[in-house]
């Protein structure tokens, strides 16, 4: 889940050959994470992320 419209794109291309990597675009404290559920079924995924500096 990426807030950073100028970064997604890039993050499109970097991992455009990686068929199991999936970009939301949002706030990932707002996001509704059952949305992945629903796209990718009960398929094994994992959810990974940084914290974001300003609520550090």
């Amino acid at each position: 889940v990426e807030l950073d419209r100028d970064l997604i794109p890039n993050l499109r291309i970097s991992f455009a050959t990686r068929n199991n990597f999936h970009i939301y675009e949002g706030d990932a404290l707002k996001f509704n994470y059952g949305r992945i559920i629903d796209d990718l079924g009960e398929q094994k995924m994992r959810i990974v992320g940084n914290l974001p500096y300003n609520i550090s």
